[in-house]
């Protein structure tokens, strides 16, 4: 879900080109770069998700049905 949304977004706004603009290389690297940016976005969405799943959305599955309930109500 989260790489679709990204390339969603770098479709309408071309987010991997314009940094690949950005970034000068000799002539003979250029044609690689672009490849490779999207290779290591792809690795570090991965790695957020692989985070979060591990850490901040694993919490919100421990909090028992009694606090859930009583914090609803409060």
């Amino acid at each position: 879900m989260v790489r679709d949304a990204f390339e969603y977004f770098d479709k309408k706004y071309k987010i991997i080109d314009r940094i690949d603009d950005l970034i000068p290389l000799p002539f003979f690297l250029e044609p690689f770069d672009g490849p490779f940016l999207r290779k290591l976005v792809d690795f570090l969405i991965d790695q957020a998700v692989a985070v979060f799943n591990a850490t901040i959305w694993k919490e919100s599955e421990d909090v028992p049905p009694e606090q859930e309930t009583v914090s609803a109500t409060t």
